[in-house]
């Protein structure tokens, strides 16, 4: 750690001088819209560097015009961003590319919905192009690209190698960017490699050697974003720890989207079991999940099983709407205040779907994220047929 520490010090002192040289301006490029459907539009977005019920803002959207996207601005320094290439209506992503957003032009060519060439800008070429450009990356990347085409996941031995081609293409992309940290002493880097593309290094305190980096690079926007979601990260991990089989659910008070307000614990005494499944409008796996829930509330709702959801969405039209769309039949609730809401800190919760089957006299949790046929076999194994 040493010489992390002294790498960071050498190169602050000279950032600090590159810092002053005020903002600089990007162009932005992206072509080969003419391998998505019509209609295909371009979504330029980055976390926000505080804590917000929105954590993305957009920096950019439009669709692509004769196959094309271009943006520009400022930028004071280089930090991740991100594309997205959407349908014409609907959020769920075609393709998402993580990128490094620096002074100059950069341009990112697709040739089909999953590969693209990137040029442009120092950071990029290190970080990005270290395993986009790798010969083996792209080989293994291939192959479980043409292996997803036709792949049946439900069966389990297919399934079983999608994943093993999956694991196979990451550790290539792992092995590159292991590489990159190998040979830098760059401490911006080391930032874009472990915080903005989620690096974790192996028998490494990934934690406090991006916490270091944070420190060194105090005021860089990248250091704010990645410090913002460490913090959370060691907050939700610590919350969560508190919630495993066996131990008392905490209990909440939110409202519906009458204004109805609901105690967790009341559902509890008035039910034998209560699934508590957080979810948001945005997120396709809890949208799909959704008629599954149904099928097991159709079944046990009459022999006391009860559903209370919490949404992590911070737009009441877009919750509205889904929850409308979907058609739900138990008790909907939310805040409205996304990843920042004290029930979604207070259970940890980090990613959605997520839920916890709670046994209502005792309020302890039975079982937790219970998917597709996983809820009904658990609720006939309690419940009976």
């Amino acid at each position: 750690m040493k010489y992390i520490r002294l790498s960071l010090l050498a190169f602050c002192a000279l950032f600090s001088l590159i810092g002053n040289a005020g903002t600089s301006t990007y162009e932005l490029v992206v072509t080969g819209g003419e391998h998505f459907p019509e209609g295909a539009r371009v979504m330029v977005w980055r976390n926000k560097a505080v804590e917000s019920p929105k954590s993305t803002e957009v920096l950019g959207a439009a669709p692509f015009e004769k196959g094309a996207f271009q943006l520009s601005g400022g930028v004071d320094d280089p930090y991740m961003v991100a594309i997205d290439v959407l349908p014409a209506e609907g959020d769920h992503a075609y393709t998402r590319v993580n990128f490094v957003l620096e002074p100059g032009k950069t341009v990112i060519h697709f040739s089909d919905y999953q590969h693209f060439k990137l040029e442009g800008g120092e950071y990029n070429r290190l970080v990005v192009n270290s395993w986009n450009d790798d010969k083996a990356y792209q080989s293994a990347f291939d192959a479980l690209y043409e292996y997803s085409k036709n792949a049946d996941l439900k069966d389990p031995d297919q399934k079983e190698r999608y994943f093993e081609l999956f694991r196979q293409a990451g550790a290539i992309k792992k092995q590159a960017l292991a590489n990159v940290l190998n040979e830098t002493s760059d401490p911006l880097v080391k930032l874009l490699v472990y915080g903005g593309m989620y690096y974790r290094g192996e028998g490494e305190d990934t934690n406090q050697i991006v916490m270091e980096l944070c420190k060194a690079l105090e005021g860089h926007r990248q250091a704010k974003v990645s410090m913002l979601n460490l913090t959370s990260m060691m907050e939700s991990d610590k919350a969560r720890s508190a919630f495993q089989i066996g131990t008392v659910i905490k209990d909440f008070t939110a409202e519906d989207l009458t204004g109805k307000e609901f105690h967790l614990a009341n559902v509890l005494t008035k039910n034998k079991y209560v699934l508590v499944e957080f979810w948001a409008s945005w997120c396709s796996p809890c949208r799909a999940e959704i008629p599954h829930m149904k099928t097991a509330y159709q079944s046990f709702s009459d022999k006391g099983f009860e559903i209370v959801s919490f949404t992590l969405d911070d737009d009441r039209d877009a919750w509205e709407d889904a929850s409308k769309e979907e058609n739900l039949p138990w008790i909907n609730t939310g805040d409205l205040l996304a990843s920042t809401s004290p029930v979604v800190k207070m259970y940890g919760v980090t990613g959605v779907p997520a839920n916890y089957l709670v046994e209502g006299a005792t309020g302890k949790i039975v079982a937790m994220d219970l998917r597709g046929t996983k809820l009904d076999e658990k609720l006939a194994e309690l419940l009976g047929h």
